[in-house]
């Protein structure tokens, strides 16, 4: 990013957004592809299968979140939304029903456990808020993606789950993309990211849900459409905002190499926010 002046006062300066490096674009594009078939293909299979897919991103996740921060206090910060994901797959895989309420409780016993687990630190406790925000940050998007499990259960639910995945993955994918071709304008002075992009996925998200296979009624491809842009949106919305903190952190730390696996991280949470777009999306359209 290069410097640019934007007060009158001669020591205000602020990194400005250059070109998005294609390496870290195409990386973060291919991430969202490999992702989105992991999900899309398991979900044809059985439950059991799915929910082990959905593991193994919620893994990912923990893992590639944890290595790129490098927070204080990495044991405490990866072990509780390690089992927070193991928990949650593992009660709405095979709970009686098909209720999410399971997550909401596995959320609330982590933020016990996030507190026992900092309280417990014997390092002086530094950063601490940090540590706390990057666990439960975590722990939310862990069982966020697992109430994917919980509508692919239901009647007609590998489909809807087809959906959904596909609308966020093709926003991800797209808007990345897009973002190679058309960079300006920036949808911030600061974050290299196309307004463009955005609406490029946005607009991919929801022509992957009206022509979806779950649908049954012509009637309902508008409000289909409508609810895949929803799905969409929130997970461009997510990768974007991993841009933006990228771009905080640069405004208030020196210049270093970017971690490699930095680039997996937003697709990684945006799939991960999305899933619970989608599975408002299932619930109103295909229920």
């Amino acid at each position: 990013m290069s410097k640019e002046r934007i007060a009158d006062d001669e020591t205000t300066v602020i990194p400005r957004a250059e070109r998005p490096l294609p390496v870290p674009t195409a990386l973060a594009a291919a991430a969202a592809t490999v992702l989105t078939a992991l999900l899309y293909g398991s979900a044809l299979a059985s439950s059991t299968v799915f929910a082990l897919a959905v593991l193994v991103v919620q893994g990912g996740l923990v893992a590639v979140w944890c290595l790129v921060s490098r927070p204080v206090g990495l044991v405490a910060v990866a072990a509780v939304p390690g089992a927070a994901a193991i928990l949650s797959t593992g009660l709405l895989a095979f709970g009686s029903d098909t209720s999410v309420a399971p997550a909401a409780a596995v959320i609330a016993l982590s933020f016990i456990a996030t507190i026992a687990a900092q309280l417990a630190r014997r390092d002086g406790r530094p950063q601490l808020t940090a540590a706390f925000g990057s666990t439960m940050t975590l722990v939310v998007a862990v069982c966020a993606l697992a109430t994917m499990i919980s509508l692919h259960r239901q009647i007609g639910g590998p489909a809807v789950v087809e959906a959904c995945v596909g609308a966020a993955g093709a926003g991800l994918v797209v808007a990345r993309l897009a973002d190679l071709l058309l960079p300006r304008p920036t949808v911030n002075y600061a974050v290299p990211r196309g307004a463009a992009g955005v609406l490029a996925g946005v607009l991919a998200g929801a022509g992957l849900a009206a022509t979806s296979p779950a649908l049954t009624d012509p009637m309902t491809m508008p409000v289909a459409a409508l609810a895949g842009a929803g799905v969409a949106l929130a997970a461009i919305l997510a990768d974007v905002g991993m841009s933006f903190a990228a771009a905080g952190r640069e405004l208030i730390e020196a210049p270093r190499p970017q971690p490699p696996l930095r680039p997996l991280l937003g697709p990684l949470l945006g799939l991960a926010l999305a899933a619970p777009a989608g599975y408002v999306f299932g619930l109103l359209i295909f229920a």
